[in-house]
């Protein structure tokens, strides 16, 4: 049925992304379709959409892309980029509050592909046993191969400050924390 609405909408119906869909939505047909137009309003009205350019509307749509972005800044040291991430993340409408929890999410991705890298184990293989989409992994892959244990250490103890710098402030406070948090890391 997913695969019939996409290909009704000019859309690339991949495996990829019709999982994706059903992920992101369950059996909500109404979410969807809301979905599905929402890719549909970023493109010209006849133009043909292919998968991978519909999953990147819809990785960015569901805020994943921002705290992706957040965390690629952190570790590589750009305080700048990760700044202007972070608040791209609340223009979005992301609470600040569960931006730990979003990082460590994203942490996790990152770390159970790195242990498939310089194994030989095709990005299909990968995607299957780790539930990742082929589109996010491209994406994680190029930030897993900078990953060492140092910069792992950072992050978990970036999440641990952010979420103690957090509680109990206005969202104004809230925001001035973690931006201060950024601009201490090393």
């Amino acid at each position: 049925y997913v695969k019939n609405l996409l290909s009704k909408e000019g859309i690339e119906a991949s495996k990829e992304i019709v999982s994706l869909l059903i992920e992101r939505n369950g059996q909500n047909v109404n979410a969807i379709v809301e979905d599905i137009n929402y890719i549909r309003n970023h493109f010209q009205p006849s133009e043909y959409i292919s998968s991978d350019k519909a999953m990147e509307i819809l990785f960015r749509k569901s805020g994943e892309s921002s705290v992706f972005d957040l965390l690629n800044a952190l570790m590589s040291g750009d305080k700048h980029r990760a700044i202007l991430s972070l608040h791209n993340i609340i223009d979005r409408g992301e609470d600040v509050f569960a931006l730990g929890s979003l990082i460590y999410s994203q942490l996790q991705k990152i770390l159970k592909v790195k242990k498939f890298l310089d194994t030989g184990v095709s990005d299909d293989e990968i995607s299957k046993q780790t539930g990742i989409s082929s589109f996010e992994l491209r994406n994680i892959k190029k930030v897993a191969k900078n990953v060492d244990n140092r910069k792992v250490s950072f992050l978990l103890k970036f999440i641990l400050e952010l979420e103690a710098s957090i509680r109990g402030y206005d969202e104004n406070l809230k925001l001035a924390n973690v931006e201060r948090l950024i601009l201490q890391m090393p």
